[in-house]
């Protein structure tokens, strides 16, 4: 039943589901906007022309920003607190710090493509999707490779450390691309 629900939710590779007053929820390709589907007085940019390269890239970093999203999910939920009891004092604070700051990087990877698919999918603009309040942020603490504390990468669950290390370079990826809207 779960797998039926969630496939009824996913749209194939390339496409979204379209939201809002305007839109029905058809399932439509990316930056190809419904003709006619908008409101008379509603002013509406060009969408992002069709380029089946940059889909085909986002749609890769999508599911792999997902999947990453799920796997931190599950070990959060299922094998931290195995993995934490088995720690120092100070190895566990280390730890459940660095699993906030893999939740944190994740939030913001999926929060920043989100944006972007609402771009391809010509619900807002580039323009609006450029403002600062829409760009990647928290990068202060994402960015921040070394744990919290002093203690040792090796100091902490080997799992951790790969859901960490595997966050830190989609986020550094994210961030590369975000800067390109400057550009």
């Amino acid at each position: 039943m779960h797998a039926a629900r969630e496939s009824s939710r996913r749209c194939a590779p390339g496409q979204v589901r379209s939201r809002g007053k305007a839109n029905s929820g058809e399932i439509r390709p990316w930056g190809n906007p419904t003709p006619g589907k908008t409101d008379p007085g509603e002013k509406r940019e060009e969408s992002v022309p069709d380029r089946p390269a940059t889909v085909a890239l986002f749609d890769r970093t999508y599911e792999e920003a997902l999947s990453l999203t799920e796997a931190a999910r599950d070990y959060v939920a299922h094998q931290q607190r195995r993995d934490r009891d088995k720690l120092s004092g100070r190895a566990q604070l280390a730890a459940s710090c660095e699993s906030m700051r893999l939740t944190a990087r994740m939030t913001q990877i999926m929060a920043w493509l989100l944006m972007q698919r609402a771009v391809h999918s010509g619900e807002i603009s580039r323009e609006e999707a450029a403002e600062q309040q829409w760009r990647l942020s928290g990068q202060r603490v994402c960015r921040q490779a070394e744990p919290y504390g002093g203690v040792r990468r090796a100091d902490l669950p080997k799992r951790l450390n790969e859901l960490l290390a595997q966050s830190l370079s989609l986020y550094e990826r994210i961030a590369r691309l975000d800067d390109l809207l400057d550009g």
